[in-house]
C-alpha cells in the first residue's frame, strides 16, 4: 500500500480562524473610538460656545456704563481755585 500524503497546511487566515481579531471586533473598536472622539469634540465646541456667550454678556454689561470712577469727585477737586 502506498501512503497518502497529508493535506497541505493552510495559513490561519485561509481557514477562517482569526482568533480574537475578527472584523466585528475591529469595527466595534473603531465605532467606540469614533464615539469617544465625537463626544470630546462636542464637549470642546460646547465649552467654546459657552465662553463666547459669557464674553458677549460681559461686554454688554460693561457697555451700559461706559465711565469708570477712579476717585470720588466733588467741588473742591474739580475747581482747585475757588
Amino acid at each position: 500500500m502506498a501512503e497518502s500524503a497529508p493535506p497541505p497546511v493552510q495559513p490561519d487566515h485561509a481557514r477562517g480562524d482569526h482568533g480574537d481579531h475578527t472584523w466585528r471586533h475591529v469595527l466595534r473598536g473603531r465605532r467606540l473610538r469614533g464615539a469617544i472622539i465625537a463626544t470630546i469634540g462636542c464637549a470642546i465646541v460646547s465649552f467654546g460656545v459657552a465662553a463666547l456667550l459669557t464674553t458677549i454678556f460681559e461686554h454688554k454689561q460693561e457697555a451700559k456704563n461706559p465711565y469708570v470712577r477712579l476717585v470720588e469727585v466733588d467741588e473742591s477737586t474739580t475747581d482747585p481755585a475757588p
